[in-house]
């Protein structure tokens, strides 16, 4: 998904790296990338194939405060460093509809609405790491949107599962989470995993 391209390749786009272990490999083209609908100048998204990243610059204080009409061929986008702080309007998405993967890390999230993403039916990965959502109600809701598949929040400061944490999702196409890294602690319950009826994979390492 979004993301981990070679070096050289993000340098001449200004873009940084990130290597997530459930990411899929892409390559970018080579140009300059800029993309976007132009009125956030002086920030720009940049667009190589089919991915788009939507970075903030936290040293000059400049982020996106929404996310700009993308070429309707883009399937992947990060929208990184940008101190969204929660995921709460549907329509913050409706530029990009088409998206596949979207990778919201690095931002300032506290929480995420249920049915925040149903304007992105084809949505399969998304990626929330580095956030400080702690609110498991939060990961319910991401959960429960039918269309995920992946789903990678490491570094989210989540606590341990209680016994009833799912018990109002009735379903969920979810196969693989990734949630190393966070503060499970003490009495944890796996038995409201059994709701995920498709969960192949968990990574619950270093909590």
């Amino acid at each position: 998904t979004v993301l981990s391209e070679s070096n050289s390749q993000n340098q001449e786009l200004g873009i940084t790296s990130v290597d997530f272990m459930t990411t899929p490999q892409y390559m970018l083209k080579n140009d300059d990338g800029r993309c976007g609908d132009g009125n956030q100048q002086p920030l720009f998204c940049k667009c190589g194939w089919e991915i788009a990243w939507c970075e903030g610059n936290d040293e000059q204080s400049r982020r996106f405060t929404y996310i700009p009409l993308l070429p309707k061929n883009i399937t992947t986008l990060a929208f990184w460093y940008n101190d969204l702080k929660t995921v709460d309007d549907r329509n913050f998405f409706v530029n990009v509809t088409q998206i596949k993967e979207l990778d919201l890390s690095y931002n300032n999230i506290t929480w995420v609405s249920a049915g925040v993403f149903d304007l992105m039916p084809n949505l399969t990965w998304l990626g929330l790491t580095f956030n400080p959502l702690s609110d498991l109600t939060a990961l319910r809701n991401v959960l429960a949107t039918p269309s995920l598949v992946y789903v990678v929040a490491s570094y989210c400061h989540f606590p341990s599962f209680g016994e009833h944490f799912l018990d109002d999702v009735d379903v969920s196409n979810v196969q693989t989470i990734e949630l190393s890294t966070n503060a499970m602690f003490g009495e944890f319950y796996l038995s409201p995993l059994c709701r995920l009826k498709k969960l192949k994979s968990l990574s619950l390492t270093h909590n």
